[in-house]
């Protein structure tokens, strides 16, 4: 479902409930979508936000940037050999905390590897141990951040849920029920995520996706 259709359909659902009465309908369905989009998209890794790419590293260099849609891993194989070795991913304290910092013992092919933002290029990156001794292939599953596009139609009970929850007034009883039917919704999106109606939760290395707390209530935000 496109956000022009989900549009229309909100419209006509407000309409039918003959709410919002004298306000700007448009302007509160528009920010309800943006909104939902962005709850939904972070609720879980699901398994439409997966992609795939190929980095390669630099001799004598530890660090590979991520493609600039990163925001969470959820594997990295070396593909340079004829069968491929997945790398194990450490958190950024295990890996700085075991990781040996001798360039003796740096000169080799990649077994282990942490993600971590680097502020002075602004950029997401994978730091690699022993540091590679040449180019090497390495395939890249991650997931992408918000980009916009449309969510496929089996989780169109979801979307519509978690915008459904900003159609409703703040601290109401309406909004606390669409809260509660917001959970239940995402709970069985999980049950139908992925190709094999298999949740894809349980093959993300790492919680990555936190709640970043808005510095306005949505109903504030011009």
């Amino acid at each position: 479902m496109t956000r022009e259709s989900l549009k229309e359909y909100f419209q006509q659902l407000l309409f039918a409930w003959k709410q919002m009465k004298g306000k700007d309908t448009e302007k509160l369905i528009d920010k309800a979508i943006a909104l939902g989009y962005e709850d939904f998209w972070g609720s879980a890794p699901w398994a439409f936000k997966e992609r795939h790419d190929t980095v390669t590293t630099t001799a004598a260099t530890e660090t590979v940037d991520l493609p600039s849609d990163f925001e969470g891993i959820v594997s990295l194989v070396e593909r340079t050999s004829d069968d491929g070795r997945r790398l194990q991913k450490l958190s950024p304290d295990e890996y700085d905390r075991l990781i040996p910092y001798s360039a003796d013992l740096s000169n080799d092919t990649p077994a282990y590897f942490k993600v971590y933002f680097d502020k002075a290029d602004d950029v997401w990156k994978l730091a690699l141990y022993p540091t590679p001794d040449a180019a090497i292939s390495l395939h890249l599953t991650y997931h992408t951040i918000e980009d916009g596009g449309d969510i496929p139609a089996k989780y169109i009970g979801g979307l519509t849920a978690m915008i459904g929850k900003y159609l409703t007034m703040p601290g109401s009883i309406d909004r606390m029920g669409a809260l509660s039917q917001a959970n239940v919704e995402i709970e069985r999106m999980k049950k139908i995520d992925g190709p094999n109606s298999e949740t894809s939760v349980g093959r993300v290395l790492d919680a990555y996706q936190a709640e970043q707390p808005r510095s306005k209530k949505w109903w504030e935000e011009g």
